[in-house]
């Protein structure tokens, strides 16, 4: 591949990189993202379309990890500090085309109005180890911002996104599923029998501040709660999910 070092701020790849790093409107329009650092850009799977790497110069010794069907641009180490969204850049960014997704009616999770992409791709991961591989969600933070990327260690990869404008079509995809709202007033978890007829599932999640829509709740086939001692009131939006999936997918009843 030939190699190209950018050295310019006002190059017009650096602009294009910087946008997609910050503007959603525009990875939406480019169904583009981006996946920054070693750990996540070298376990990048097969079918993942990788259209280009940027890298900072000096790390030669890195590409035999790459694709070798992406042009790689290089970059002087003073600029891609400047770009990148980490505090401590490892010199590694992929732009990534987004999966077509494709509902195949198996085991789902419902963002209902996450706001922080951190909570967005701890669940992502959570969800990918529990083997749900289809999130549902509307009126939420980016699922392919950077920070929820990150936070996903990979699961992003992974995953069918369904992104809806209305709660109504994600029940409507949903009607054969069994929902499950998470909401403190709802029946103990670790008591519940999940013995309902259909044959796979889906967990909802709401708002860290609000919690889920009545919408959602109204639409459950049962609302879970997990049990708390009472010093404090509620459990992060990522955790609360996160202990319902293992409870659901691994509890031996």
């Amino acid at each position: 591949m030939e190699k190209e070092i950018i050295k310019s701020s006002s190059n017009n790849r650096i602009k294009k990189l910087r946008a997609l790093i910050s503007d959603k409107a525009l990875r939406k329009e480019e169904n583009l993202f981006i996946a920054e650092g070693k750990i996540l850009v070298f376990e990048i799977p097969d079918d993942i379309n990788v259209v280009e790497y940027y890298i900072c110069e000096g790390m030669e010794s890195d590409i035999s990890k790459l694709k070798k069907n992406a042009q790689i641009y290089w970059i002087k180490r003073e600029l891609f500090e400047s770009v990148s969204d980490t505090k401590s850049p490892s010199g590694v960014i992929a732009v990534i085309e987004k999966k077509k997704a494709v509902f195949d009616g198996t085991d789902a999770i419902v963002l209902d109005g996450i706001s922080d992409p951190g909570n967005i791709g701890t669940i992502i991961r959570t969800a990918v180890c529990c083997g749900i591989y289809n999130i549902f969600a509307v009126n939420c933070a980016d699922i392919y911002s950077p920070k929820a990327v990150r936070a996903s260690m990979g699961g992003v990869f992974h995953i069918s996104v369904f992104e809806k404008e209305k709660r109504e079509d994600i029940l409507k995809d949903l009607k054969n599923h069994n929902l499950y709202a998470l909401d403190m007033a709802g029946k103990n978890i670790f008591e519940y029998e999940f013995k309902n007829g259909k044959k796979y599932s889906a967990f909802a999640v709401g708002n860290e501040a609000h919690g889920l829509s009545e919408k959602i709740k109204s639409a459950a086939t049962e609302i879970l709660s997990l049990p708390m001692s009472g010093k404090i009131q509620s459990l992060n939006a990522a955790v609360s999910l996160s202990v319902a999936a293992y409870v659901y997918k691994f509890s031996k009843r």
